[in-house]
């Protein structure tokens, strides 16, 4: 909501501190995911990319090292399997998930999205850089799902969705690693959480195709006053700018003041965040007319 980030997303605004910074990068990891996504293979190699586009130099550089396995750990690992025992990092623990998610695809034994949540909660339990497991291995999912033909995600923010569930998603995640440690993960919860969001947004996707069509057929501005008759009674320029991502802010601010001249909306506040207020319309009056009945008193 920040004015500021807001003109930095969208010019190219020198970063100011560390935050922006990410935010900076964040955009360009974006762009490389959906410009690239056709051509993309999972491999450790591109997850350590990943992390250190993101960040370096702004983090410590031992926070984005992997995480040793300490020597009673691998002594317990022995325990269960001659395989893992002598390993001494988790990256070679990272290079077998992905080999067995890339088997899952290449032999169609689950859906692509299925088996996203399967990798990401593995990558979840596993952990296995110093620090950022989480925003990584959100990345990561966010790559596997566009990769995985979720083609929506190119039009509708699966972030926004994502965090607008927040606590749906936690707890579907929650409820998949119940019986983790026993070997009995459950990635059903939190793919059909996934799914829900998804739905959601291809309706929102067809709904941005239609006014896209629309827009290049008909009066803009009226369109643009049926789009704010169906939003909430407070809304903001952003939530038209959604709505209609090709039309100009000249054309919508040219909209919003007609319809305040109209006395169809109201504004709350001023400048770039000022929020718009729908003006209830007054109830229609039926007035009859009075019927005198003056009757003749007979003297």
């Amino acid at each position: 909501p920040d004015a500021g980030q807001r003109q930095m997303l969208l010019h190219e605004r020198k970063p100011k501190n560390k935050n922006e910074m990410l935010l900076v990068r964040l955009k360009t990891i974006f762009r490389k995911m959906h410009h690239g996504i056709d051509e993309f293979d999972l491999i450790v190699n591109e997850i350590i990319a990943l992390a250190s586009m993101l960040y370096q130099d702004i983090v410590p550089d031992h926070e984005l090292h992997f995480v040793k396995i300490a020597k009673k750990e691998r002594e317990k690992r022995q325990e269960i399997t001659l395989l893992s025992g002598n390993r001494t990092s988790k990256r070679e623990d990272l290079e077998d998930l992905v080999s067995l998610y890339k088997q899952a695809i290449q032999k169609h034994k689950f859906e692509k999205g299925y088996a996203a949540c399967h990798f990401y909660l593995d990558f979840m339990q596993l952990k296995p850089f110093q620090a950022h497991n989480e925003t990584i291995g959100l990345l990561v999912f966010y790559l596997l799902l566009l990769a995985s033909d979720y083609r929506c995600f190119h039009l509708d923010s699966f972030f926004t969705r994502l965090f607008s569930q927040e606590k749906a998603f936690r707890k579907a995640r929650q409820e998949a690693l119940i019986n983790y440690n026993e070997g009995v993960s459950n990635a059903i919860p939190l793919h059909r959480l996934m799914l829900e969001l998804t739905i959601s947004s291809y309706q929102e996707a067809q709904e941005m195709i239609r006014n896209y069509t629309y827009d290049h057929q008909h009066n803009k501005s009226d369109y643009i006053e049926n789009t704010i008759k169906q939003l909430s009674d407070v809304f903001t320029k952003e939530d038209i700018r959604l709505k209609h991502p090709t039309v100009s802010d000249s054309t919508i601010n040219r909209t919003l003041k007609r319809m305040k001249e109209e006395d169809s909306i109201r504004p709350l506040g001023t400048g770039r965040s000022a929020k718009w207020m729908k003006v209830p319309k007054k109830a229609k009056t039926n007035p009859t007319q009075m019927t005198l009945n003056f009757k003749e008193k007979n003297s």
